[in-house]
């Protein structure tokens, strides 16, 4: 025999054993039917569905475990169903990792389920979209926060203006109110957009009271006048349903507690003769609610105070300054500009007495080091 022959003697010798090796390795007939016990107990769907799919067709139990395989799908096909469903219950009570957990589990019994893919998917859009509106929440919140914290922090600063620590935390508090302003602007304009009356009208009338930006004040009596139309129209068409009714009634009981809370602040104000936080206040109030400003004259009343004191802390700028305190007279005079900006003979008067207050530190210094 040639040595090729007997290479290629050999080679089909290799090719048989390892042929019959194969068909060894495979389970056949009461062990493959043992197999699959195992697995269904252990509830490995997919490997038992895995382990018929290679049961060949000319297999003389092809016929017998093509009827288990049915048997099997069924039985996985009840497990994607409960999954789902005890999913959906978990989410419902807000047991989001115990649902998630649910999914990885039965995605390693069954990992080519294409159920369990779409069920898992979207339990992470719900997730996503639960997270977005607690993060809206979160927003309104803070917002809600702002607005009750810096009135307080104004008055404060009124009754004790030379304590550094109230006047940072309130500039603090006021920029942190300009930013949550924006992103309540963005959040409301997002919910007019996407139909969500309620929250467009929390976050707008909220970011209406945090900030006097132009684009946020318009948009919030735009907001008031579209609010109202749409009121009138349905009062003048059919009967509303009871949850629009609800909503209704929700967002004309937000508008009033808002309208109390800033009428409050500007009376308090008042009181407290902080006139500049009076206007600022009365700004906003005007911004959704013109009506009340309107019936109330609050705009004459608040004009004629800051005229008063406009006049009384400029003439007790002179008295200072005649004395010769003239920080005291600086003091008086920066209230008079803060009150009437375009008052031109106050501005003259504290450029005067800075230029003297700076002199008279330079001597102080010369006499330091001499």
């Amino acid at each position: 025999m040639t040595v090729k022959s007997l290479v290629h003697l050999l080679s089909v010798t290799v090719l048989l054993l390892v042929m019959q090796g194969c068909t060894l390795m495979q389970p056949r007939g009461d062990e493959l039917a043992a197999r699959l016990d195992t697995l269904l107990a252990e509830k490995r769907y997919g490997e038992a569905l895995d382990t018929l799919a290679r049961v060949p067709p000319d297999s003389p139990d092809y016929l017998r475990f093509t009827e288990r395989r049915k048997q099997i799908e069924g039985i996985a096909a009840q497990y994607e169903h409960k999954t789902i469903d005890e999913a959906r219950q978990l989410v419902a009570r807000d047991r989001w990792g115990e649902a998630l957990n649910l999914y990885d589990e039965a995605l390693q019994r069954l990992p080519r389920s294409t159920s369990l893919r779409d069920g898992l998917a979207n339990l992470h859009r719900q997730q996503q979209s639960r997270l977005f509106a607690i993060e809206d929440e979160l927003v309104i919140n803070k917002g809600e926060w702002l607005a009750a914290v810096i009135p307080v922090y104004r008055r404060m600063v009124t009754v004790d203006p030379r304590d550094s620590d109230h006047d940072a935390q309130l500039r603090k508090y006021q920029s942190e109110g300009e930013q949550t302003a924006e992103a309540l602007y963005k959040l409301g304009n997002r919910a007019i957009e996407s139909g969500n009356d309620e929250v467009a009208s929390r976050a707008i009338l909220l970011a209406a009271r945090l900030s006097e930006k132009k684009e946020i004040q318009q948009l919030a009596q735009k907001y008031e006048q579209s609010h109202d139309k749409r009121a009138r129209d349905n009062r003048a068409g059919q009967p509303l349903p009871e949850k629009r009714l609800r909503e209704l009634a929700q967002r004309e009981q937000e508008r009033a507690e808002a309208i109390a809370q800033l009428t409050a602040e500007y009376n308090n104000a008042m009181k407290q003769k902080d006139y500049i936080t009076a206007r600022t206040t009365l700004g906003r109030l005007n911004s959704f609610a013109p009506e009340v400003v309107r019936e109330r004259d609050y705009e004459k009343e608040l004009n004629a105070k800051i005229v008063e004191e406009t006049n009384r802390s400029y003439n007790e700028g002179v008295m200072y300054y005649g004395r010769s305190q003239f920080e005291k007279a600086r003091d008086s005079w920066k209230k008079t500009l803060e009150l009437t900006p375009s008052h031109s003979k106050a501005r003259e008067s504290l450029d005067r007495v800075e230029k003297v207050l700076e002199r008279i530190e330079q001597l102080r210094n010369k006499q330091k080091n001499p």
